[in-house]
C-alpha cells in the first residue's frame, strides 16, 4: 500500500527502504513490443540476371488469409470485455466498427493488389509463394509459423522502396539495385538464401540496422523526428559509425552494425 510505503516530504515521496524488495524477489520486466530493423538489400551482377530478379521479385504485397470475418468480430469482442468494458453493448459496438474497418482495408488492399500485381519491389510472396492449404488455415498460428520457418521473420517486410544507384568500382561506375524496408526482430534470412540458390550469378548484400535507412557509405541516418533533446539534436540527420565487419560468403553477404 502506497501509505504504509511511502512516506511524502514536501513535494515529494521517499520510498521507505523497509518495503523495498529482496534481491531475490526483484525482477526486470521487458517491453513486449517488436524491435524494428531497416534493412537495406544491394543486387549486384550480371544485366540479365539482376533484371530476372527483378522481375520476380516484385509483386502486390498483398496476401489473402481468407479471414472468417465473424471470427474477427468474436476475437475483439471477447478482447474488449476482459480489457473492462463498460457494458456488453459497448463492446458490440466496438467489435463492430473495428470488424467493419478492417473488412473495408481488407478489400481496398484486394482491389489494389488487381489493379497493380507489381506495385510492391520486393515482396517475398513472389519470391516464396505461400502453399494454398497454409493460406486456407490462416495467418495465426500456421500462417506465421509457415513465414518464419521460409521467410525469416513473424511477418512480411513494410515500407519497401526500390532504386537504381551506383557504385563506384576503379576508375568506373556499377550499377546496383538497392531495396530498403523495415522487419520486426530479424532480417528474412531464409529468403535470401533462397535467393542466393535460385540467382547463383548474383550478389546479394543484406545491411541492416536499428537506427534508420542505412545509406550508400554505410552509415545510418536517424529520422529527424526522433531526435529530441538536445543531445540528440546534434546528430539528428547522419549518425556516424565505424565500418561494419561482415559475415557470410561472395554471394551471400551480411552486414553487422559496429558499435559506435
Amino acid at each position: 500500500m502506497m501509505a504504509a510505503a511511502e512516506k511524502k516530504h514536501g513535494d515529494g515521496i521517499a520510498i521507505d527502504a523497509r518495503a523495498a524488495p529482496r534481491a531475490s524477489e526483484a525482477r526486470v520486466e521487458q517491453g513486449r513490443g517488436p524491435d524494428f530493423i531497416w534493412n537495406t538489400l544491394e543486387v549486384k551482377g550480371p544485366l540479365e540476371a539482376r533484371a530476372d530478379f527483378l522481375a520476380a521479385a516484385s509483386g502486390p504485397g498483398f496476401i489473402d488469409w481468407r479471414p472468417e470475418w465473424y471470427s474477427v468480430y468474436e476475437q475483439i469482442y471477447f478482447g474488449v470485455m476482459a480489457s473492462g468494458a463498460p457494458s456488453k453493448v459497448a463492446a458490440t459496438r466496438v467489435a463492430g466498427k473495428l470488424r467493419d474497418r478492417f473488412w473495408r482495408a481488407h478489400g481496398a488492399a484486394r482491389r489494389a493488389a488487381e489493379v497493380d500485381p507489381h506495385r510492391i519491389p520486393l515482396d517475398l510472396n513472389a519470391l516464396i509463394p505461400i502453399p494454398e492449404e497454409v493460406l486456407r488455415r490462416g495467418f495465426l498460428p500456421a500462417g506465421q509459423a509457415w513465414i518464419q520457418a521460409h521467410w525469416g521473420v513473424a511477418w512480411p517486410p513494410r515500407n519497401v522502396s526500390f532504386a537504381m544507384e551506383h557504385r563506384r568500382v576503379g576508375s568506373g561506375l556499377e550499377p546496383v539495385a538497392v531495396f530498403r524496408f523495415l522487419t520486426e526482430d530479424w532480417s528474412p534470412w531464409m529468403a535470401f538464401a533462397h535467393m542466393r540458390a535460385r540467382w547463383p550469378d548474383l550478389r546479394f548484400v543484406l545491411t541492416p540496422s536499428y537506427f534508420g535507412p542505412v545509406v550508400p557509405d554505410g552509415r545510418a541516418c536517424r529520422a529527424r523526428k526522433n531526435a529530441i533533446g538536445k543531445g540528440r539534436r546534434k546528430a539528428r540527420s547522419v549518425v556516424a559509425r565505424r565500418p561494419a565487419p561482415r559475415i557470410g560468403n561472395a554471394d551471400l553477404d551480411v552486414q553487422l552494425e559496429a558499435a559506435p
